[in-house]
């Protein structure tokens, strides 16, 4: 008998973009429009967003940052209600 090839499952490569295209991202899906560039990098910092290097050709330099697009995409900012000040 012969052995059974299996087809390989295909891997989706992950999408990986900058941090001017993550703000962007952030902003719309948040409704933020005040987010700054750093935000993004603090998110990565922390731990929140997968960031990397980019490589040969990925980036404007070899000093730019990466952020994963799916991780971007699925971070939602918690929104906090202004407390009223009460004079008395």
């Amino acid at each position: 008998m012969g052995a059974t090839i299996m087809p390989r499952k295909k891997v989706q490569e992950e999408r990986w973009i900058t941090a001017r295209e993550a703000t962007s991202i952030l902003r719309e899906n948040n409704n933020r429009p005040d987010l700054s560039d750093a935000y993004i990098r603090s998110l990565a910092r922390d731990g929140h967003v997968e960031a990397r290097r980019a490589k040969q050709g990925e980036g404007p330099d070899l000093r730019t940052n990466l952020y994963k697009a799916s991780d971007v995409e699925k971070y939602r900012i918690r929104q906090y209600k202004k407390e009223q000040n009460h004079e008395q």
